[in-house]
């Protein structure tokens, strides 16, 4: 409860005065956005017909819009306690073979129903842990994906990495595959709040990877820090 009548936070040197009024508006529960739409949106009555006819409805406008693609790879070495993703834990990288099959029938599929006019302006894969696939596998599924979707000249191509499982081979991977933007998993730098959502993570490896990206040239590299966990404060 905030005893007085409003709070002042300076950001970038100006000052912003917040409300309580402005703090009860937003301080409502609503969906967790790990997915768009998200999960109570989605049910049986929207079929492949459907689907179908969404694609070329798209296609079908006097100026078709570009294309933004997402893929998701569920794989997970371990489970960290705030994730509310969909995932799958194995220490065993082979399981990911027949999920990887299906992918590719699904874009095989997709990319047949949208024009080829279309051009893909983004790209992101997101988890999951998209790293748990070995570099091999990386360039293998974007090879897939780029000769069978019309990529713009400058796409933006950007992916999700847990810094504990990511090697410099990986990284030399996603350059030469056309990745050009990465988001560096941190969540908190704090050993006892590691602990408690499992997720152990050194200062030192996360800074050398960051490193390495900015050595081969990544264009944007952002970090994802979360707020609201366990043994946090203001």
């Amino acid at each position: 409860m905030i005893a007085s009548s409003s709070v002042g936070v300076l950001i970038d040197g100006s000052n912003l005065t917040v409300s309580n009024e402005l703090l009860e508006k937003y301080n409502q529960p609503g969906p967790r956005y790990t997915s768009y739409p998200t999960a109570p949106e989605w049910d049986d009555s929207f079929n492949e017909t459907d689907l179908r006819e969404v694609f070329k409805e798209a296609d079908s406008k006097p100026d078709p819009a570009p294309v933004s693609l997402y893929f998701h790879l569920p794989f997970c070495e371990s489970l960290c306690l705030y994730c509310g993703c969909n995932v799958v834990i194995s220490k065993n990288h082979e399981v990911s073979n027949l999920y990887l099959d299906y992918l590719k029938r699904e874009i095989d599929w997709t990319s047949g129903e949208v024009s080829s006019s279309r051009q893909v302006e983004q790209l992101h894969w997101g988890g999951g842990t998209p790293t748990f696939l070995s570099p091999r596998q990386i360039e293998d599924l974007y090879s897939h994906i780029a000769a069978r979707f019309s990529f713009a000249v400058r796409p933006e191509v950007s992916i999700e990495i847990d810094p504990r499982v990511t090697t410099d081979e990986h990284m030399r991977a996603l350059r030469r595959a056309g990745f050009n933007r990465v988001s560096l998993g941190i969540q908190d730098f704090n050993p006892l709040v590691q602990k408690t959502i499992h997720r152990i993570q050194s200062f030192a490896d996360t800074r050398k990877l960051f490193d390495t990206c900015r050595a081969l040239g990544f264009e944007s590299i952002n970090v994802d820090l979360i707020y609201g966990l366990p043994h946090q404060s203001a």
